[in-house]
């Protein structure tokens, strides 16, 4: 029980606990530290919330104006003030400066000779434009027949003259007898306009020479390449003598080696 001591019971004193070597270590320099003031914490002054005295105030400095005292409206000197800043965009006030020059059609006119210029704009005109000339001879057809006693021929073709959009047409057409007469022949005078990329529309005469009187048809037509690569020639021929007559041709070039082409 607390306070009463035991007999024959003797307090022992707890072993000691062997304490450890402490191990020297290399001692590095540190910066000192400038002391800082302590601040000591002070306690808010108290505040008086006694009701305001307005009595014991001294108003007489103070410029008080009658109610309903009239505005000064005159008006603000504008210039006196000092602009917050400079000027830019459409507050700008309008310039003086003359208008810039025109532009030309032709920009290079402007670094060389305008007549030099337009030559070679000729020339471009003519090379790139369609404005150069040509001239070209295609026969299309040259036949010989042999046959017991009758050898005979039959040729078709024709020449142009001119350039991409304007030409100048001759076709030629007929067949006859070697060493004897001839039976069939007919020759166009045509002129040509491109009237697409692939098109042309033509108009001119046509005269017969065989068989039977000689007899002349005005002429107009069409030719050019139609879809899938065939070649379309129509024209309508009206004769002095009233008589009227159409025409229909369209083949189709199928290469079957480099040097056999099948025109059916």
């Amino acid at each position: 029980m607390p306070g009463m001591a035991m007999p024959g019971a003797t307090a022992k004193p707890a072993p000691a606990k062997p304490k450890p070597v402490a191990k020297m270590r290399a001692a590095k320099p540190t910066a000192k530290r400038a002391a800082r003031p302590q601040l000591r914490a002070t306690a808010p002054a108290p505040v008086d919330h006694s009701p305001m005295d307005h009595s014991r105030m001294d108003h007489s400095g103070m410029n008080h104006a009658p109610a309903g005292a009239a505005m000064d409206h005159m008006p603000i000197d504008q210039g006196a003030m000092a602009s917050p800043a400079a000027k830019a965009g459409t507050d700008l006030p309008a310039g003086d400066a003359p208008a810039p020059a025109v532009p030309m059609p032709h920009y290079a006119d402007r670094v060389w000779d305008p007549a030099a210029m337009a030559r070679a704009r000729d020339v471009m005109m003519r090379e790139e434009g369609g404005g150069q000339t040509f001239a070209q001879v295609m026969l299309d057809l040259a036949e010989l027949q042999v046959r017991d006693g009758r050898d005979g021929y039959r040729w078709e073709g024709e020449a142009w003259f001119g350039g991409d959009i304007h030409r100048a047409v001759v076709k030629s057409e007929g067949e006859g007898d070697l060493g004897g007469r001839l039976e069939a022949a007919e020759v166009q005078a045509l002129y040509a306009r491109a009237i697409g990329p692939y098109f042309n529309l033509q108009a001119g005469v046509r005269h017969d020479i065989r068989p039977g009187p000689p007899r002349t048809y005005a002429t107009i037509g069409v030719e050019g390449l139609a879809p899938y690569w065939f070649e379309v020639d129509a024209a309508a021929f009206v004769a002095t003598t009233g008589e009227v007559l159409g025409r229909v041709e369209g083949y189709y070039d199928q290469r079957l080696t480099q040097r056999w082409i099948l025109q059916p």
